[in-house]
């Protein structure tokens, strides 16, 4: 079910020059249209589209969209079926078929948050400058990328962005901006990570194995690298005979935090957790003497641990993992081991 509905909206790719942004933040604007892992089904809305635009949308809307590398969402995906709602359709209208009127147009879209969605593609033989062309067509005049083009109306579709964002193209395509041949992102055929972030924090991760989006940095609670974790443990006090190994076990997650939305309490899986120990009762850590992968199980990390000695022993363990992109470094509580004689 939908949180929001957008009513139908369209928006234009003017022909402007962007300037550059230096905050890194989740695109603006977005919101969640659809539920989490809503698959759409698309059509095309006429018959005798040439091959290059069939082509290009199948793969905008197909693995550009969904690269894991760059789309690590529940945003719904889109698949073809000739009986689907959605519709991409190559116009030749003379103004904005998205209600603008206005007659400089490249692509546009409409019913955003609707699963009755439409997207326009300028079929350019009708278009007010006749040096305008796609560049799957030729690399002549001024042309565009039509994968670009569609994913990008394909953001305002599933994220209702209302207004255009000004972080650059590094980081988001959707600038107010479509950029030419060979402009900086006139290319791009997968989501930018400020829109990877606005997708993970209304949607949540589509693996827990797959990496976060780099851009959180002005999330309320954010760390220094990116979202903080948290690192638990089953249990901080175990005891165990001499001859025992101790099984160690706990979480390695997003933390709790409702600024966080739906990457809050997020576990994450393919982490490496790190162990240090140390005499109980002793400052002196030995670093790093063992480490455990994390699993997309509960508890998500484990690990055993023995001793050599053959008297009573009490040590101390401590969890900890590295920062990566979007996430920090954390460390987790004190573990003590008692390895006990006699029993």
């Amino acid at each position: 079910m939908r949180t929001f509905v957008s009513i139908a909206l369209a928006i234009m790719s003017l022909l402007l020059i962007a300037g550059p942004a230096s905050a890194h933040d989740p695109t603006g604007g977005a919101v969640r249209e659809f539920a989490p892992g809503t698959s759409l089904l698309y059509r095309f809305g006429g018959t005798g589209y040439p091959t290059w635009i069939q082509s290009a949308t199948q793969a905008a809307l197909g693995s550009d969209w969904t690269s894991p590398a760059f789309n690590n969402t529940r945003l719904p995906t889109f698949s073809y079926s000739p009986a689907g709602s959605g519709a991409v359709y190559y116009s030749s209208s003379a103004a904005s078929p998205c209600g603008t009127g206005n007659t400089q147009w490249l692509q546009c879209a409409s019913n955003w948050g609707s699963t009755s969605w439409r997207i326009y593609v300028r079929n350019f033989s009708g278009a007010p400058h006749g040096s305008w062309t796609w560049c799957n067509i030729a690399y002549a005049g001024t042309c565009w990328d039509a994968e670009r083009a569609l994913i990008h109306e394909a953001e305002h579709v599933t994220l209702g962005i209302g207004s255009h964002d000004g972080q650059g193209e590094a980081n988001t395509i959707m600038g107010s901006v479509s950029p030419w041949y060979a402009n900086t992102g006139w290319n791009t055929h997968h989501i930018q990570r400020c829109d990877e972030a606005a997708g993970q924090l209304l949607t949540g991760l589509g693996s827990a194995y797959g990496p976060l989006a780099d851009c959180f940095d002005h999330v309320a609670g954010h760390g220094i690298t990116g979202m903080v974790p948290s690192i638990t443990a089953s249990s901080t006090a175990v005891i165990f005979c001499l001859s025992q190994p101790a099984p160690l076990s706990g979480s390695f997650r997003i933390a709790a935090n409702a600024s966080y939305q739906s990457l809050s309490g997020q576990p994450l899986a393919g982490r490496t957790v790190w162990f240090d120990r140390k005499p109980s009762g002793s400052s002196a850590w030995t670093l790093n003497i063992a480490s455990a992968t994390t699993t997309a199980g509960s508890p998500n990390w484990t690990r055993s641990f023995s001793t050599g000695s053959t008297t009573s022993v009490t040590y101390d363990f401590r969890p900890h993992t590295s920062s990566e992109s979007g996430l920090d470094a954390g460390t987790g509580p004190t573990i003590t081991v008692t390895w006990r004689s006699g029993c």
